[in-house]
């Protein structure tokens, strides 16, 4: 059996304004910005270095914070 490890963003956007809504609405908006297999144990360690790696790829380093 072969364990993954994926992430997901949410974040909200404004529609293109209409007629009945000038200012656009408010959408939630998800997309998945990794998705890799996560080798070894499942350990703390093992999981931070795969979030660092998805997070470097997508290019958002700067914007996530790691709490230890």
């Amino acid at each position: 059996m072969r364990a993954f490890i994926g992430v997901s963003a949410h974040y909200i956007t404004r529609s293109t304004p209409t007629a009945a809504a000038p200012n656009g609405t408010l959408v939630l908006e998800g997309s998945i910005i990794g998705f890799t297999p996560l080798p070894g144990q499942h350990r703390g360690q093992d999981i931070g270095q795969a979030l660092t790696t998805i997070t470097n790829r997508a290019e958002i380093s700067d914007n996530v914070s790691f709490q230890r």
